[in-house]
């Protein structure tokens, strides 16, 4: 069965493309991988990894339809079925920007395509649906993040396709961050922490991704702690 992952937060500037990027750099080698860049804004995914995987494994699509910039049952039925039809690839990553995020979140809420629906839909073609959500611990994005997770971790039925991912170095104190955790276990819902790294930090090891270079040449500590981090979000059921 393939796998599809949607990594999302309707706020933007909390780490779903440097979760993605991450991710793929830790796929790099498995050429049965794809990334897809969905944010229509900024398309920072693409930047930043379509140098290092090529573009046969790094894709920008568009999600949303170009007059109401809704999102649409028949959008996202496409991508659904587009990815059963590639043989090459097993495993889907698609990087949404705010705005797809959003988009999303208001399908299942206002249409028939609701997580269970979107499930199933995926069962029929013989793919595994999974969403992999960032909550950003920042006072002014951490109720908002808080909030947009909480919908899928509490309004899906199957608890395993939900996966929420804690962007540790944003939050204040450890206090909040075990609170979070709490909250989602409540629902059955597994939370990981991204490893704790500043901005500027990230930034020179997305370059350093980006530039191909030489593991031997990286921030080694920071950076094999964040492949590890992907590698728990990636495997642990």
């Amino acid at each position: 069965m393939k796998k599809i992952n949607f990594i999302l937060q309707g706020k933007g500037g909390v780490g779903k493309s440097l979760l993605t990027t991450f991710i793929a750099d830790y796929e790099l080698n498995n050429t049965k991988s794809i990334f897809l860049d969905l944010d229509s804004e900024n398309k920072t995914l693409f930047k930043t990894i379509a140098p290092k995987l090529g573009k046969d494994r790094v894709k920008t699509i568009s999600l949303l339809d170009e007059k109401s910039k809704d999102l649409k049952n028949e959008n996202l039925l496409s991508i659904l079925e587009t990815a059963a039809e590639k043989e090459e690839f097993e495993n889907f990553y698609f990087d949404f920007g705010g705005r797809e995020s959003s988009a999303l979140l208001n399908l299942t809420k206002s249409t028939d395509y609701t997580l269970d629906f979107i499930r199933e839909i995926g069962i029929d073609l013989d793919l595994e649906v999974n969403y992999l959500i960032i909550v950003g611990g920042d006072k002014t994005d951490y109720k908002s993040c808080l909030d947009f997770a909480y919908y899928f971790a509490l309004f899906a039925q199957n608890k395993e396709q939900i996966k929420v991912i804690l962007n540790e170095y944003s939050f204040s104190n450890e206090e909040l961050l075990i609170k979070t955790e709490e909250i989602f276990k409540k629902e059955g819902v597994k939370t990981f922490r991204l490893t704790s790294i500043n901005s500027e930090r990230g930034m020179k090891m997305l370059y350093k991704i980006q530039q191909n270079i030489p593991l031997q040449l990286m921030d080694k500590p920071p950076y094999m702690n964040m492949l590890k981090c992907v590698f728990n979000i990636l495997n642990e059921r």
